[in-house]
């Protein structure tokens, strides 16, 4: 049995003492159980419950994350994933990045919540649903050249606070690791509140709170019908909810958010083959046959290879890891812009 009392937290086995420890140390220390010696070890029973007023009070006056303190009452629900599966029309942080989507769907009830979300991605957070409900938005991102890159739509700006990775919560989508378990406990800490749900995802397209259940994909967004079929097929294959129906003005955000001159990745090759300014010339080959600036995040899966049309223009913007080669008069080749770059 493990009890607190006080400022101890005493262990005994059978009624009879083993040890105890100062509860402000334990905070940043690891709790076990061990046996030792010969013989067979069963534990009848174990629980593990959340931590008590003393541990949060002590964990808040070491809060590197800055979150505001959840109101009583509230319900504290936290979700963690890598991105979203909607590609976003808009890029928040530098443009040369690209952002994705998901959205947070309320369902009605008479509990106020307080949600944290944290992601790998730069992310728009839809807010959808019963929005009078959401007391607080606390969005944890990853930063972009000394910004915050994530967003936020469908609430006001002073239900909404952003924080730095580095110095808070990493993301963890992995329900089941024991990362996911310690992330739990972070979290509980850093917003000094006891936590009711917390969820992971890799890739979320929209999840019902404070429930938890995970909506599926009914019909992507945002596909132009001029768009080429092949490569719709190739950008869901990225971005199985489409691109998302964002305008930079609804985004709430600490950092800029702005509209892409061209859409990320592959919905960007299709809106250029669309405009005759790409022509596919082979499986994951394209021509450039006019002036045209790159889709941003061309970078790993994503690449492809670009053949410049004689007399066409260098275009614009970061080929990420695609392959650029120029084709010269007389059908000779000269190999571009083709070393290897840092990933996003």
């Amino acid at each position: 049995m493990v009890v607190q009392n006080n400022d101890d937290i005493a262990f005994s086995v059978n009624g009879s003492a083993v040890y105890t420890h100062k509860a402000d140390s334990l905070l940043n220390a690891p709790v076990g159980i061990a046996v030792f010696g010969k013989g067979q070890f069963m534990f009848d029973e174990l629980r593990v419950q959340p931590l008590g007023a003393l541990a949060l009070a002590q964990a808040a006056r070491n809060n590197q994350c800055g979150l505001p303190g959840a109101s009583e009452g509230a319900e504290f629900v936290s979700v963690s994933v890598y991105e979203g599966a909607a590609a976003s029309p808009v890029v928040v942080g530098p443009a040369a990045h690209t952002t994705s989507v998901a959205e947070l769907r309320i369902d009605q009830g008479a509990t106020p919540l307080y949600i944290l979300v944290n992601s790998h991605d730069s992310m728009i957070w839809q807010v959808t649903g019963a929005t009078e409900r959401l007391a607080h938005l606390a969005v944890i991102g990853s930063t972009r050249s000394s910004e915050i890159a994530s967003g936020v739509t469908g609430i006001t700006r002073d239900r909404v606070s952003f924080h730095e990775a580095p110095n808070c919560l990493s993301y963890v989508y992995d329900e089941a690791s024991s990362e996911f378990s310690r992330y739990r406990i972070k979290a509980m800490l850093a917003a000094n509140h006891p936590l009711d749900a917390a969820y992971g995802e890799y890739e979320l397209v929209a999840l019902r709170l404070p429930g938890g259940e995970r909506l599926a994909v009914k019909a992507p967004t945002g596909i132009d019908p001029s768009w080429r079929t092949e490569s719709v097929d190739n950008a869901l294959r990225f971005d199985p909810a489409g691109v998302a129906l964002i305008k930079a003005s609804d985004v709430v955000t600490d950092s800029v958010a702005q509209e892409m001159a061209v859409l990320p990745g592959q919905w960007g090759i299709a809106q250029l083959e669309a405009k005759g300014l790409l022509v596919e010339d082979g499986r994951g080959t394209y021509r450039i046959t006019g002036k045209m600036h790159y889709p941003p995040g061309l970078h790993g899966a994503h690449s492809v290879r670009f053949l410049l049309e004689p007399g066409v223009p260098m275009p614009s913007g970061d080929p990420g890891h695609s392959q650029v080669t120029v084709l010269l008069a007389g059908g000779d080749q000269m190999e571009g812009e083709d070393e290897d770059r840092p990933a996003d």
